[in-house]
Protein backbone atom coordinates (compact mmCIF):
# COMPACT_ATOMS: atom_id res chain seq x y z
CA UNK A 1 0.00 0.00 0.00
CA UNK A 2 0.70 3.37 -0.52
CA UNK A 3 0.22 7.14 -2.12
CA UNK A 4 1.79 7.46 -5.14
CA UNK A 5 1.29 5.06 -7.62
CA UNK A 6 2.05 7.30 -10.65
CA UNK A 7 1.35 5.10 -13.81
CA UNK A 8 0.52 1.60 -14.40
CA UNK A 9 4.30 1.24 -15.55
CA UNK A 10 5.43 1.65 -12.14
CA UNK A 11 2.63 -0.46 -10.88
CA UNK A 12 3.82 -3.45 -12.75
CA UNK A 13 7.55 -3.25 -12.57
CA UNK A 14 6.77 -3.02 -8.14
CA UNK A 15 4.62 -5.83 -8.22
CA UNK A 16 7.10 -8.29 -10.43
CA UNK A 17 9.83 -7.41 -7.95
CA UNK A 18 7.91 -8.48 -5.15
CA UNK A 19 7.33 -11.89 -7.15
CA UNK A 20 11.04 -12.23 -9.16
CA UNK A 21 12.68 -10.88 -5.80
CA UNK A 22 10.68 -13.91 -3.63
CA UNK A 23 9.01 -11.20 -1.38
CA UNK A 24 5.32 -13.07 -0.04
CA UNK A 25 2.62 -10.53 -1.03
CA UNK A 26 -1.23 -10.98 -1.75
CA UNK A 27 -2.22 -7.43 -2.68
CA UNK A 28 -1.36 -4.23 -3.44
CA UNK A 29 -3.91 -1.20 -2.16
CA UNK A 30 -4.27 1.93 -4.03
CA UNK A 31 -4.59 5.74 -2.73
CA UNK A 32 -7.04 7.77 -5.14
CA UNK A 33 -4.59 7.96 -7.81
CA UNK A 34 -6.12 4.72 -8.52
CA UNK A 35 -9.47 6.45 -9.54
CA UNK A 36 -8.69 9.78 -10.61
CA UNK A 37 -5.92 12.06 -10.80
CA UNK A 38 -6.52 15.13 -8.21
CA UNK A 39 -7.56 15.27 -5.18
CA UNK A 40 -11.19 16.44 -4.08
CA UNK A 41 -9.97 18.24 -0.56
CA UNK A 42 -10.19 21.72 -1.66
CA UNK A 43 -14.21 21.34 -3.80
CA UNK A 44 -16.69 23.70 -2.66
CA UNK A 45 -19.94 22.15 -2.06
CA UNK A 46 -20.72 21.92 -6.13
CA UNK A 47 -18.31 19.84 -6.56
CA UNK A 48 -16.37 19.80 -10.16
CA UNK A 49 -18.21 19.11 -13.07
CA UNK A 50 -15.09 17.17 -14.45
CA UNK A 51 -14.38 14.75 -11.21
CA UNK A 52 -14.90 11.21 -11.25
CA UNK A 53 -16.38 9.58 -8.47
CA UNK A 54 -16.56 6.17 -9.51
CA UNK A 55 -13.82 5.97 -12.51
CA UNK A 56 -10.32 4.83 -13.20
CA UNK A 57 -7.19 7.21 -13.61
CA UNK A 58 -6.09 6.85 -17.07
CA UNK A 59 -2.47 6.74 -15.90
CA UNK A 60 -2.69 4.49 -13.50
CA UNK A 61 -5.58 1.83 -14.61
CA UNK A 62 -5.67 2.68 -18.66
CA UNK A 63 -7.53 -0.58 -18.98
CA UNK A 64 -8.56 -1.52 -15.60
CA UNK A 65 -10.35 -5.09 -16.17
CA UNK A 66 -7.38 -6.33 -18.64
CA UNK A 67 -4.69 -4.86 -15.97
CA UNK A 68 -6.51 -6.42 -12.49
CA UNK A 69 -7.02 -9.87 -14.15
CA UNK A 70 -3.22 -9.92 -15.21
CA UNK A 71 -2.73 -8.95 -11.60
CA UNK A 72 -4.60 -12.05 -9.95
CA UNK A 73 -4.10 -14.81 -12.80
CA UNK A 74 -0.36 -14.04 -13.32
CA UNK A 75 1.15 -12.28 -10.14
CA UNK A 76 -1.72 -14.20 -7.91
CA UNK A 77 -2.20 -10.43 -6.33
CA UNK A 78 -5.45 -8.87 -5.36
CA UNK A 79 -5.65 -4.84 -5.85
CA UNK A 80 -8.15 -3.06 -3.61
CA UNK A 81 -8.68 0.57 -4.03
CA UNK A 82 -9.77 3.94 -1.61
CA UNK A 83 -12.62 4.77 -1.12
CA UNK A 84 -14.11 8.42 0.49
CA UNK A 85 -17.46 8.80 1.78
CA UNK A 86 -18.07 11.20 -0.38
CA UNK A 87 -18.89 12.68 -3.88
CA UNK A 88 -16.86 15.64 -6.21
CA UNK A 89 -18.65 15.01 -9.47
CA UNK A 90 -20.97 17.98 -9.42
CA UNK A 91 -23.65 15.88 -11.32
CA UNK A 92 -23.98 13.46 -8.97
CA UNK A 93 -23.76 15.74 -5.94
CA UNK A 94 -26.55 17.51 -7.54
CA UNK A 95 -28.61 13.98 -7.92
CA UNK A 96 -27.63 13.00 -4.40
CA UNK A 97 -28.95 16.15 -3.03
CA UNK A 98 -32.43 15.83 -4.95
CA UNK A 99 -32.75 12.49 -3.50
CA UNK A 100 -32.20 13.61 -0.37
CA UNK A 101 -28.83 11.21 -0.06
CA UNK A 102 -26.34 13.90 1.65
CA UNK A 103 -25.60 15.03 5.37
CA UNK A 104 -26.60 18.47 5.94
CA UNK A 105 -22.92 19.80 5.95
CA UNK A 106 -21.22 21.25 9.45
CA UNK A 107 -20.58 17.66 10.99
CA UNK A 108 -16.91 17.88 10.18
CA UNK A 109 -16.77 21.64 10.64
CA UNK A 110 -14.00 23.45 12.66
CA UNK A 111 -14.02 27.28 12.44
CA UNK A 112 -10.11 27.67 13.59
CA UNK A 113 -9.50 25.39 10.68
CA UNK A 114 -11.77 24.25 8.21
CA UNK A 115 -14.45 27.49 8.35
CA UNK A 116 -17.24 25.40 5.91
CA UNK A 117 -16.04 22.00 7.12
CA UNK A 118 -14.19 19.65 6.15
CA UNK A 119 -15.97 18.19 2.36
CA UNK A 120 -19.19 20.55 3.56
CA UNK A 121 -22.61 19.03 2.37
CA UNK A 122 -20.54 16.49 -0.22
CA UNK A 123 -20.92 13.62 2.59
CA UNK A 124 -23.27 10.78 1.70
CA UNK A 125 -25.84 9.80 4.64
CA UNK A 126 -25.31 5.88 4.25
CA UNK A 127 -27.79 5.82 7.05
CA UNK A 128 -30.73 5.51 4.78
CA UNK A 129 -31.30 2.21 2.67
CA UNK A 130 -32.04 4.22 -0.76
CA UNK A 131 -28.46 6.18 -0.17
CA UNK A 132 -26.99 2.56 -0.04
CA UNK A 133 -29.13 1.17 -2.84
CA UNK A 134 -27.87 4.20 -5.17
CA UNK A 135 -23.98 3.82 -4.13
CA UNK A 136 -24.08 0.02 -4.66
CA UNK A 137 -25.48 0.86 -8.34
CA UNK A 138 -22.24 3.25 -9.11
CA UNK A 139 -19.89 1.04 -7.07
CA UNK A 140 -20.96 -2.47 -9.19
CA UNK A 141 -18.61 -1.92 -12.03
CA UNK A 142 -15.69 -2.28 -9.90
CA UNK A 143 -16.17 -5.44 -8.72
CA UNK A 144 -17.39 -6.70 -11.76
CA UNK A 145 -13.97 -4.79 -13.57
CA UNK A 146 -11.68 -7.28 -10.83
CA UNK A 147 -11.64 -4.75 -7.88
CA UNK A 148 -10.91 -7.50 -4.59
CA UNK A 149 -11.97 -4.83 -2.12
CA UNK A 150 -11.73 -1.46 -0.72
CA UNK A 151 -10.26 0.99 1.58
CA UNK A 152 -12.57 3.31 3.51
CA UNK A 153 -11.13 6.76 4.42
CA UNK A 154 -11.71 9.64 6.22
CA UNK A 155 -15.84 8.68 7.11
CA UNK A 156 -15.66 10.30 10.77
CA UNK A 157 -18.78 12.25 9.45
CA UNK A 158 -21.14 10.00 11.58
CA UNK A 159 -20.76 7.79 14.42
CA UNK A 160 -22.33 4.89 12.58
CA UNK A 161 -20.86 6.12 8.66
CA UNK A 162 -18.22 3.24 8.59
CA UNK A 163 -20.87 0.34 10.03
CA UNK A 164 -23.58 1.98 7.44
CA UNK A 165 -20.68 2.52 4.51
CA UNK A 166 -19.65 -1.44 4.73
CA UNK A 167 -23.31 -2.65 4.28
CA UNK A 168 -23.37 -0.69 1.16
CA UNK A 169 -20.20 -2.47 -0.02
CA UNK A 170 -21.25 -6.03 1.24
CA UNK A 171 -24.68 -5.11 -0.60
CA UNK A 172 -22.85 -4.21 -3.56
CA UNK A 173 -20.72 -7.78 -3.18
CA UNK A 174 -23.51 -9.69 -2.71
CA UNK A 175 -25.40 -9.16 -5.73
CA UNK A 176 -22.49 -10.46 -8.01
CA UNK A 177 -21.26 -13.15 -5.57
CA UNK A 178 -23.88 -13.90 -2.95
CA UNK A 179 -20.67 -16.91 -1.25
CA UNK A 180 -17.77 -14.49 -1.52
CA UNK A 181 -16.89 -13.03 2.09
CA UNK A 182 -16.53 -9.52 2.23
CA UNK A 183 -13.81 -7.70 3.21
CA UNK A 184 -12.73 -3.97 3.52
CA UNK A 185 -10.16 -2.05 5.84
CA UNK A 186 -11.37 1.00 7.20
CA UNK A 187 -10.17 4.13 9.20
CA UNK A 188 -12.46 4.45 12.39
CA UNK A 189 -14.69 1.80 13.70
CA UNK A 190 -17.80 1.42 16.16
CA UNK A 191 -18.20 -2.20 17.69
CA UNK A 192 -19.71 -5.24 15.78
CA UNK A 193 -18.36 -4.32 12.06
CA UNK A 194 -15.99 -7.29 12.40
CA UNK A 195 -19.13 -9.57 11.55
CA UNK A 196 -19.57 -7.75 8.49
CA UNK A 197 -16.15 -8.67 7.03
CA UNK A 198 -14.33 -5.13 8.27
CA UNK A 199 -11.08 -4.28 9.40
CA UNK A 200 -9.35 -1.24 10.88
CA UNK A 201 -6.11 0.34 11.05
CA UNK A 202 -4.77 2.96 13.51
CA UNK A 203 -4.76 6.04 11.00
CA UNK A 204 -2.45 8.31 9.94
CA UNK A 205 0.72 7.66 11.78
CA UNK A 206 4.51 9.22 12.57
CA UNK A 207 7.59 7.09 11.30
CA UNK A 208 9.02 7.66 14.83
CA UNK A 209 10.17 5.34 17.36
CA UNK A 210 7.43 6.59 19.72
CA UNK A 211 4.81 5.65 18.07
CA UNK A 212 6.38 2.18 16.80
CA UNK A 213 6.44 2.04 20.85
CA UNK A 214 2.28 3.04 21.18
CA UNK A 215 1.48 0.67 18.11
CA UNK A 216 0.83 -2.67 20.54
CA UNK A 217 -1.13 -1.00 23.06
CA UNK A 218 -3.24 0.55 20.53
CA UNK A 219 -3.78 -2.43 18.67
CA UNK A 220 -4.69 -4.36 22.17
CA UNK A 221 -7.34 -1.07 23.19
CA UNK A 222 -8.73 -1.48 20.36
CA UNK A 223 -9.28 -5.47 20.18
CA UNK A 224 -10.57 -5.44 23.66
CA UNK A 225 -13.20 -2.76 22.38
CA UNK A 226 -14.26 -4.87 20.22
CA UNK A 227 -12.22 -4.06 16.65
CA UNK A 228 -10.27 -7.97 16.18
CA UNK A 229 -8.41 -7.22 12.91
CA UNK A 230 -6.17 -4.32 13.33
CA UNK A 231 -3.62 -3.22 11.27
CA UNK A 232 -1.43 -0.31 10.97
CA UNK A 233 0.63 1.74 8.32
CA UNK A 234 3.76 -0.47 9.29
CA UNK A 235 6.88 2.38 9.32
CA UNK A 236 4.77 5.35 9.71
CA UNK A 237 2.64 7.30 7.00
CA UNK A 238 3.31 11.30 7.14
CA UNK A 239 7.37 11.36 5.94
CA UNK A 240 9.88 9.68 5.69
CA UNK A 241 11.39 6.51 7.89
CA UNK A 242 14.55 5.10 8.25
CA UNK A 243 15.82 1.32 7.37
CA UNK A 244 16.32 -0.10 11.23
CA UNK A 245 12.15 1.86 11.76
CA UNK A 246 10.86 0.24 9.48
CA UNK A 247 12.89 -3.45 9.80
CA UNK A 248 12.01 -3.06 13.37
CA UNK A 249 8.07 -2.22 12.66
CA UNK A 250 7.56 -5.47 10.05
CA UNK A 251 9.06 -7.79 12.85
CA UNK A 252 5.59 -6.07 14.76
CA UNK A 253 3.53 -5.84 11.74
CA UNK A 254 3.96 -10.06 11.52
CA UNK A 255 2.25 -10.75 14.32
CA UNK A 256 -0.59 -8.02 13.77
CA UNK A 257 -4.31 -9.57 12.72
CA UNK A 258 -3.39 -7.33 9.14
CA UNK A 259 -0.01 -6.61 8.57
CA UNK A 260 -0.08 -3.87 5.87
CA UNK A 261 2.82 -1.51 4.85
CA UNK A 262 2.00 2.31 4.15
CA UNK A 263 3.74 5.59 3.24
CA UNK A 264 3.04 9.46 1.57
CA UNK A 265 3.88 9.65 -1.57
CA UNK A 266 6.90 11.83 -0.71
CA UNK A 267 8.69 8.80 0.98
CA UNK A 268 10.48 6.19 -0.25
CA UNK A 269 8.06 3.25 -0.46
CA UNK A 270 8.16 0.89 2.25
CA UNK A 271 9.33 -2.01 0.24
CA UNK A 272 11.68 -4.33 1.39
CA UNK A 273 14.05 -4.21 -1.71
CA UNK A 274 14.21 -0.82 -2.14
CA UNK A 275 15.98 -0.52 1.21
CA UNK A 276 19.56 -1.40 2.15
CA UNK A 277 21.13 -4.45 3.83
CA UNK A 278 21.02 -5.91 6.15
CA UNK A 279 17.36 -4.34 7.09
CA UNK A 280 16.12 -5.94 3.44
CA UNK A 281 16.87 -9.30 4.45
CA UNK A 282 15.70 -8.64 7.84
CA UNK A 283 12.10 -7.26 6.30
CA UNK A 284 12.28 -9.99 4.13
CA UNK A 285 12.47 -12.50 6.98
CA UNK A 286 9.63 -11.34 8.81
CA UNK A 287 7.65 -11.35 5.66
CA UNK A 288 8.51 -14.88 5.46
CA UNK A 289 7.76 -15.64 8.91
CA UNK A 290 4.03 -13.93 8.37
CA UNK A 291 3.66 -16.36 5.61
CA UNK A 292 4.72 -19.26 7.65
CA UNK A 293 1.99 -18.74 10.38
CA UNK A 294 -0.61 -18.25 7.94
CA UNK A 295 -2.51 -21.84 8.85
CA UNK A 296 -1.70 -21.45 12.46
CA UNK A 297 -2.98 -17.07 12.05
CA UNK A 298 -6.24 -18.89 9.79
CA UNK A 299 -6.83 -21.41 12.11
CA UNK A 300 -7.37 -18.75 14.90
CA UNK A 301 -9.58 -17.15 13.35
CA UNK A 302 -11.80 -19.14 12.59
CA UNK A 303 -11.42 -20.18 16.42
CA UNK A 304 -12.52 -16.15 17.20
CA UNK A 305 -15.55 -16.64 14.78
CA UNK A 306 -16.96 -20.45 15.73
CA UNK A 307 -15.87 -19.58 19.87
CA UNK A 308 -15.51 -15.89 20.40
CA UNK A 309 -12.08 -16.77 22.12
CA UNK A 310 -10.03 -13.86 21.13
CA UNK A 311 -7.15 -14.42 18.41
CA UNK A 312 -4.35 -11.83 19.72
CA UNK A 313 -5.10 -10.25 23.54
CA UNK A 314 -3.38 -9.04 26.53
CA UNK A 315 -1.12 -11.28 28.67
CA UNK A 316 -3.59 -10.30 31.53
CA UNK A 317 -6.45 -12.46 29.52
CA UNK A 318 -4.33 -15.15 30.06
CA UNK A 319 -2.63 -14.76 33.25
CA UNK A 320 -5.42 -13.30 35.46
CA UNK A 321 -3.94 -13.05 38.50
CA UNK A 322 -0.41 -11.74 37.14
CA UNK A 323 0.23 -8.23 38.50
CA UNK A 324 2.96 -7.56 36.02
CA UNK A 325 1.04 -8.96 33.24
CA UNK A 326 -2.02 -6.77 33.60
CA UNK A 327 -0.10 -3.48 33.50
CA UNK A 328 2.27 -4.30 30.01
CA UNK A 329 0.70 -3.08 26.94
CA UNK A 330 4.33 -3.71 24.63
CA UNK A 331 3.93 -7.16 24.84
CA UNK A 332 0.75 -9.83 23.94
CA UNK A 333 -0.33 -13.23 23.24
CA UNK A 334 -1.01 -14.05 19.51
CA UNK A 335 -2.82 -17.58 20.11
CA UNK A 336 -0.47 -19.15 22.21
CA UNK A 337 2.74 -17.32 21.20
CA UNK A 338 3.93 -14.38 23.37
CA UNK A 339 5.09 -11.35 21.10
CA UNK A 340 7.60 -9.13 22.77
CA UNK A 341 8.93 -6.92 19.67
CA UNK A 342 11.73 -4.34 20.15
CA UNK A 343 10.54 -0.77 19.88
CA UNK A 344 13.73 0.81 20.91
CA UNK A 345 16.24 2.22 18.31
CA UNK A 346 18.77 1.16 20.88
CA UNK A 347 17.30 -2.27 20.06
CA UNK A 348 17.61 -2.69 23.87
CA UNK A 349 14.91 -5.14 25.22
CA UNK A 350 13.58 -7.25 27.80
CA UNK A 351 10.29 -9.44 28.00
CA UNK A 352 7.96 -10.50 31.05
CA UNK A 353 7.47 -14.43 31.04
CA UNK A 354 4.82 -15.36 33.18
CA UNK A 355 5.01 -18.36 35.37
CA UNK A 356 5.80 -21.41 33.47
CA UNK A 357 8.33 -22.94 30.57
CA UNK A 358 8.39 -20.74 27.96
CA UNK A 359 9.65 -22.23 24.33
CA UNK A 360 11.57 -19.82 22.04
CA UNK A 361 9.93 -20.35 18.59
CA UNK A 362 13.27 -19.45 16.91
CA UNK A 363 15.50 -21.53 18.10
CA UNK A 364 13.51 -24.53 20.13
CA UNK A 365 15.02 -24.17 23.65
CA UNK A 366 13.12 -23.52 26.50
CA UNK A 367 13.17 -21.14 29.30
CA UNK A 368 11.43 -22.42 32.69
CA UNK A 369 9.61 -19.66 35.53
CA UNK A 370 9.30 -16.50 35.57
CA UNK A 371 12.34 -14.75 33.48
CA UNK A 372 12.85 -11.63 31.89
CA UNK A 373 14.85 -12.66 28.36
CA UNK A 374 16.66 -10.52 25.72
CA UNK A 375 16.05 -10.19 21.94
CA UNK A 376 16.06 -12.83 19.26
Amino acid sequence: SRWGWSNRSYIEQTLHAFRDGGYPIDAMIGDFGWFTNVSDYPFSPQGESWYQDFGYNADTFPSPAEQLASYRKDLHIRMGGIRKPRLGNTALLDEARTKGFLLPGGELRDASRHPLGYAEQRNINYSLPAARDWYATHQKHYLDDGVAFFWNDEGETDYFTFHDWNLAQAQTLATIDPTRRFYSINRAWSPGMARLGSTVWTGDIHPTWDDLAITPGTMLKWILGGAPYVACDIGGFTGETTAPLLARWMQLGAFMPTMRVHSTHTATPHFPFLWPEPYQSHMKAALEMRYQLLPYHYSLAHRMFSEGRMWIRPLAAAFAGDAVAATLASQFLDGDLLVAPVLREDSSFSAYLPAGTWFRVATATHVKQTQVVGPT
